[in-house]
């Protein structure tokens, strides 16, 4: 019976070699295959903080990715070492290579958004909860996929765009470092109104408004117009949705405080004048 064994072994020593490697070259790429599952696990708990959520389903789908270019070169390392079994599969390529364009080409907008997918998720230049402009859209990141990105706006509209889309496009994060943001109100004033009291004015306005960040905004001359001196204040909120709120309110207490108070905001207006006749006309 050893004898039979040891010849049986002797005969088919090169085949039950290749065996072993192609068994020991699947067993490996399994481990593979596990452990990077806890390297990207890692990696995204590293990367978490409290400002910004990891979005776990971009974590599974990112470790489902890695998992199969494991297993296909794992895969295909195996099929390598048989060299029936590398014949057949060239000869399996060769005649699917037609069809696998063809593939190619009609998938090739999906692959696109999902490997745009595995970059936002990797990278993470903004997450659930950020608020973005992207283009000429506004608004917060409501749901990461590995296809797209769902933006809610100020209208409570969905924004669906492709990730392809989103990460070939410059972006404004508002939020990646802090959500704290800012808006601009400016407003004129006549030269004859006091530069002073239109400031104390303004910044006691500022300090009613419960949006704005009080110790935090400013009132300066922003503008020497032809008609008008431009005040501009900064307005900052906790948020962009809040400091937003709080400029909007600001430019009509403005403008209904300076009636109160007695401070001019010019308009431009036209003087005509008459030389020799003929009629001249003056911008003011």
């Amino acid at each position: 019976m050893l004898n039979r064994a040891i010849q049986f072994f002797t005969f088919y020593r090169g085949e039950i070699i290749l065996l072993l490697k192609f068994i020991l070259i699947l067993i490996i790429t399994r481990y593979a295959a596990k452990i990077s599952y806890s390297v990207v696990e890692n990696y995204f708990q590293r990367k978490k903080s409290k400002k910004m959520e990891i979005n776990q389903l971009s974590v599974k789908l990112v470790k489902k990715v890695v998992g199969l270019l494991i297993y296909i070169i794992g895969i295909s390392a195996a099929i390598y070492t048989v060299p029936e079994l590398r014949t057949i599969s060239i000869t399996l390529f060769a005649s699917a290579g037609f069809l696998g364009i063809v593939l190619g080409l009609a998938a090739q907008e999906t692959i696109s958004n999902l490997i745009s997918g595995v970059l936002i998720a990797v990278y993470q230049p903004f997450r659930i909860g950020d608020n973005l402009t992207t283009g000429e859209k506004y608004g917060e990141v409501e749901d990461i996929t590995m296809g797209h990105t769902i933006i809610k706006t100020p209208q409570n509209d969905r924004v669906i765009i492709p990730n392809s889309n989103i990460i070939n496009e410059s972006l404004i994060n508002h939020s990646i470092r802090s959500k704290k943001s800012r808006f601009d109100v400016e407003i004129g004033i006549s030269y004859e109104s006091d530069i002073d009291t239109a400031r104390e004015l303004m910044m006691d306005e500022i300090s009613k408004n419960e949006q704005a960040i009080n110790e935090e905004c400013r009132v300066f001359i922003s503008e020497v117009g032809d008609s008008a001196i431009i005040m501009k204040a900064f307005i900052w909120g906790k948020t962009r949705g809040d400091a937003w709120e709080a400029a909007r309110d600001l430019r009509e207490a403005f403008k209904k405080r300076f009636t109160e108070e007695g401070i001019d905001i010019p308009y431009p207006h036209r003087t005509l004048t008459y030389k020799n006749g003929k009629k001249e006309e003056k911008k003011n």
